[in-house]
């Protein structure tokens, strides 16, 4: 499943965060090291100052796995399925 997720970086962890995806070291040692590194390559960052982007997940609940590698460093704001075709968010 794919879900559009957006969070806010939590305050002292953006110049570490930055850091991270620029070293390619972002989630090293995780399961998912080089998922979390892809997406916040693939992110925005809106005027809101919140940081948006699409994970693909297969946990029975969305993000079970993913959610606490990235509460230590983001403030979910909301995290919701993103469908295709015909169903598709615009």
């Amino acid at each position: 499943m794919r879900y559009l997720v957006r969070a806010r970086v939590k305050d002292g962890c953006r110049g570490a965060l930055v850091q991270a995806i620029e070293r390619g070291t972002l989630g090293e040692g995780s399961v998912a090291e080089g998922e979390y590194l892809r997406n916040m390559n693939e992110a925005r960052v809106c005027a809101d100052q919140t940081v948006r982007w699409v994970e693909v997940c297969y946990c029975p609940t969305p993000l079970q796995e993913e959610r606490p590698y990235w509460r230590r460093i983001l403030s979910w704001s909301r995290c919701r399925t993103r469908m295709t075709g015909a169903n598709a968010e615009t």
